[in-house]
């Protein structure tokens, strides 16, 4: 292969990769947008299954796991969250 063919097919490659480049950010983006639409709806729901075990169970505050060095075990109430957002489907 000549130098010329090298150079030309160089330059081939180059435009199909930004041509690649310019037609896969709207839908990578496309695709950003929808994970957050799916997100925030579930984390909508969780909210509602919290929100509804907090009322049954008569709970004055719900506290992220995370947000406590030291929980009871015995007083996840995960499940019941799971639960909840499981009715709601």
């Amino acid at each position: 292969m000549s130098t010329k063919q090298k150079t030309e097919l160089e330059g081939q490659i180059i435009s199909l990769r930004e041509e690649y480049t310019a037609k896969a950010q709207p839908l990578q983006k496309e695709i950003q947008n929808r994970l957050q639409e799916e997100q925030n709806k579930l984390l909508g729901l969780i909210k509602q299954g919290i929100d509804a075990v907090a009322a049954k169970e008569k709970y004055d505050v719900i506290l992220n796991a995370n947000s406590v060095a030291f929980i009871n075990p015995d007083n996840d109430i995960s499940k019941l969250v799971l639960d909840q957002v499981g009715k709601t489907n």
